[in-house]
């Protein structure tokens, strides 16, 4: 049994991997689509968050890079941990990177969305949502008590 796209269930329309961020909205209609899938086929749906750091501008200490470098001290280390102790702390706020991953057909279905920190919570809400109601189906039953009643 497929659908019109020839694919079981319309399940398959996600491409194994997204390089653009996703809108919101877009996010959690694939958000949903994932679920349904690794309710389906038994797969591992896994939901990453992490912080985007943009172009960090994070370099190694020259003290340390031995192929560029090969004559370098690392007794010269003591000097730039001085020089960091005198620097500011970035007061910048960075996005969160929300990055969905899951195998389906041999091949990892990744996609993501970017949240700036003005809309985090309207997007926690959405979130929280969408994973409420995706998971219904890990409810934990309650056991039945075995015997009677102990003195």
């Amino acid at each position: 049994m497929s659908d019109k796209d020839g694919t079981a269930s319309g399940l398959k329309e996600t491409p194994d991997f997204i390089k653009k961020p996703l809108s919101h909205d877009e996010f959690f209609v694939k958000l949903e689509k994932a679920f349904r899938m690794s309710k389906v086929s038994h797969n591992q749906l896994k939901v990453s968050l992490k912080r985007d750091l943009g172009s960090h501008h994070v370099q190694k200490p020259n003290e340390l890079d031995v192929t560029s470098n090969p004559t370098g001290d690392i007794s010269k280390m003591s000097e730039s941990k001085r020089l960091k102790q005198n620097a500011q702390p970035d007061t910048k706020p960075y996005r969160l990177i929300v990055l969905v991953s899951m195998p389906y057909d041999g091949k990892r279905t990744k996609f993501f969305t970017l949240v700036d920190s003005k809309t985090l919570d309207k997007f926690w809400k959405d979130y929280v949502n969408v994973v409420k109601t995706s998971m219904s189906g890990l409810i934990k039953k309650k056991k039945k008590k075995k015997g009677g009643k102990k003195n």
